[in-house]
């Protein structure tokens, strides 16, 4: 007779040691918020943090909604990261879903990537602009604070948000972190750190990408976006 009893505890182990290696080799996808504010505005730019794997490969589109006090908030102006994030390539871009603003309280952005001169590559890195959104401030309402914000996926299931470029979902692995929430100065002599630091050669613990900095569109972050936003901070 054979040991038919040993067989099932043998799969039951090669299972779990393939469950674990996928959980282990996993794309990891950590999500924030960073909001900033004047007497008169607020811009909330939502980020992401995208760490590789051979097996899991980066990412191939991500969805997110922003839930925020519209007691506090209103008119939001919602635009995408399009330099990291397109259909096509960079001189034929294909358009596809713009920002969902139509219900009050949240902002929906579904983003993807596909480079038709490389489909193979993602979406991967620290620090990747998801999008951002301008609001008008109800000034009399006070200053919106960061529980009144929050992150969580773009659209429910059976809808995937979250998907690698080996097709693999991550919606039930993705991290949504706590919004911060400060005055647009802060932020400003933050970023203009992080520049200085690129253009003297030193290593800023992040990165400085264009589409979150570059004010005159020309792929570069440099000493011309660091004295703009100088020149915000004095005024």
């Amino acid at each position: 007779m054979r040991p038919y009893h040993l067989v099932i505890p043998v799969i039951s182990t090669i299972f779990l040691s393939l469950t674990i290696g996928l959980e282990v080799h996993a794309t990891a996808v950590d999500v924030y918020a960073e909001g900033g504010y004047t007497n008169s505005h607020m811009t909330v730019k939502i980020f992401a943090d995208i760490t590789p794997t051979l097996q899991g490969g980066s990412l191939r589109s991500a969805g997110v909604k922003l839930t925020y006090p519209s007691a506090k908030l209103s008119n939001p102006l919602a635009t995408k990261n399009e330099t990291d994030w397109y259909l096509g390539v960079a001189s034929t871009l294909y358009p596809y879903k713009t920002p969902d603003t139509s219900t009050e309280g949240e902002v929906t952005f579904l983003l993807g990537k596909l480079d038709t001169n490389h489909p193979g590559t993602g979406v991967d890195g620290e620090r990747i602009l998801l999008g951002s959104i301008l609001f008008d401030r109800r000034v009399a309402t006070g200053i919106p604070v960061a529980n009144e914000f929050a992150l969580t996926q773009g659209k429910e299931p059976p809808f995937v948000d979250f998907a690698t470029t080996e097709g693999l979902p991550l919606d039930e692995t993705v991290v949504f972190q706590p919004a911060t929430i400060t005055h647009q100065n802060q932020l400003n002599l933050i970023a203009t750190i992080r520049i200085l630091q690129v253009i003297t050669d030193q290593d800023p613990e992040v990165p400085v990408r264009p589409a979150e900095f570059d004010r005159n569109n020309d792929g570069v972050v440099g000493l011309e976006e660091a004295i703009d936003l100088m020149h915000n901070i004095a005024n």
